[in-house]
């Protein structure tokens, strides 16, 4: 691909923002990209429960493998929607799944298609990334996924997620899961995540949230009723950033309080056709 020598440098930010290992970088940007990564421990668990559990109907799916051979989502069609460079994308190939991810940015959409075609070669089938706005993917693709996944986009978009929600459901076919996390728009997120983690540890930049664009989990569930589904399971997770010596390694932890982060996990109703 012929790039122009800006175009060039842009793509060369993104990539060092999303998979770089730049010491020089500022520690709150390597951090909060580090805490993204890590989420997917957490985010991982609970889309390969909820694909066993809800969309095969299966027994529930008590620890993700993630070794080079497990494959628990083998079989499931899945759409990201705001992939960023590729973060949760890319494992859920890893672990099986056929994924299709979307996102409007441009320059994240190339990173990630760099980045997979850099560590996995041209060969190994990866991510089908699509420069895109859920809303005219939706619109093309109704209904064809077994899963749609919105993870850490509602809550930083400069009108109000919620408007989002109904396309992104639009994507999941009957029997299937739609998967949210964001912020809860509380007293205990407001401290923790705008009061502690961005203006007292620094563990991110200052003013990344806006509490005002943070969701209640009741106001994610009234929509996606609305659009035919039943919500399954709020979960709620917290990061924990320091170990025994204070360095810092951010780790995430599923938890029953959904005060500050959580996921929201809606089914699409079944339809059933009658006959004479």
């Amino acid at each position: 691909m012929d790039l122009s020598a800006e175009k060039r440098s842009k793509l060369e930010e993104r990539h060092e923002f999303w998979w770089g290992t730049n010491r020089d970088a500022p520690s709150r940007i390597r951090r909060k990209v580090q805490g993204l990564r890590s989420m997917n421990k957490v985010r991982l668990q609970l889309v390969c429960d909820t694909y066993y559990r809800h969309v095969l109907g299966r027994d529930q799916l008590h620890s993700v493998d993630t070794s080079d051979t497990a494959t628990p989502l083998l079989g499931a069609r899945i759409c990201e929607v705001g992939c960023g460079g590729g973060l949760l994308a890319e494992a859920l190939v890893q672990l099986g799944a056929d994924v299709v991810a979307i996102d409007c940015d441009e320059y994240d959409v190339l990173t990630a298609k760099a980045h997979w075609r850099e560590t996995q070669g041209r060969d190994r089938i990866g991510p089908s990334y699509h420069n895109a706005s859920v809303k005219e993917f939706s619109q093309a693709h109704p209904g064809e996924f077994d899963m749609v996944i919105c993870s850490e986009q509602l809550q930083y978009q400069h009108i109000n997620g919620l408007e989002y929600v109904p396309y992104i459901c639009k994507l999941v076919r009957d029997g299937g899961c739609v998967f949210f996390t964001t912020n809860n728009r509380s007293l205990p997120a407001l401290l923790f995540i705008i009061g502690w983690m961005e203006h007292v540890a620094g563990t991110m930049p200052a003013f990344t949230h806006r509490f005002h664009r943070f969701i209640k989990p009741d106001e994610i569930a009234d929509v996606v009723r609305r659009c035919g589904f039943e919500t399954i399971n709020v979960a709620g997770f917290i990061p924990l950033g320091m170990t025994a010596r204070l360095k810092w390694r951010m780790q995430w932890f599923l938890t029953s309080f959904i005060g500050v982060w959580y996921a929201l996990i809606a089914k699409k109703a079944e339809h059933v056709y009658g006959g004479q």
